[in-house]
């Protein structure tokens, strides 16, 4: 347990680091956070990646910075749970009703790593309602907390931009006084 603690922990440091090394805009850089966070809220596991990338070149915002928060909201620790929510709400929210046992089955096939044609088809074979169920119900889900995760990523690359000018007009400073005069 201790050895997965560790992994965790560093697995959690290393994308923090990566996501302070990305460059852009503090908009574009929020933007993208948001998009990814939506996009791990919504049962598209598949296809994840591939709409965030088409995403952010719609809207010019950061694919770097979706991918990853999109990776840190929707991981093996949180696939199921993600499907959970999204069933009950879309069960709750639509006319149409979907059993649990035949997420999990669809779940297991992305879990093992079947290959990207065989997860499309066993998307294909749940039929329109389940998509229907699953995607109102990540939407409702995905949408609230993308908005405000992009007003909370604003405001941490914000912070973040800050202290990057200031390291840059101390070093700029240390550099003049330096120089021979």
């Amino acid at each position: 347990m201790k050895a997965f603690a560790m992994t965790l922990q560093r697995a959690v440091k290393y994308n923090y680091l990566k996501i302070l090394r990305v460059r852009g805009t503090v908009h574009a850089l929020s933007l993208g956070a948001a998009l990814g966070i939506f996009f791990g809220l919504t049962p598209t596991m598949p296809l994840h990646t591939v709409l965030i990338i088409v995403t952010a070149m719609l809207t010019r915002s950061s694919a770097i910075t979706g991918i990853l928060s999109s990776w840190i909201v929707c991981n093996p620790f949180t696939y199921i749970p993600i499907y959970y929510l999204c069933l009950q709400l879309g069960n709750k929210l639509t006319p149409y009703e979907l059993s649990w046992q035949r997420i999990k089955e669809l779940v297991a096939h992305f879990t093992n790593h079947d290959s990207f044609i065989t997860s499309l088809k066993e998307v294909a074979n749940i039929g329109f309602e389940a998509i229907v169920i699953l995607m109102v119900g990540g939407i409702v889900l995905g949408l609230p907390i993308a908005i405000v995760s992009y007003y909370l990523f604003y405001i941490f690359f914000n912070k973040l931009e800050k202290i990057k000018h200031e390291r840059r007009q101390l070093n700029k400073e240390k550099r003049q006084n330096t120089l021979p005069r």
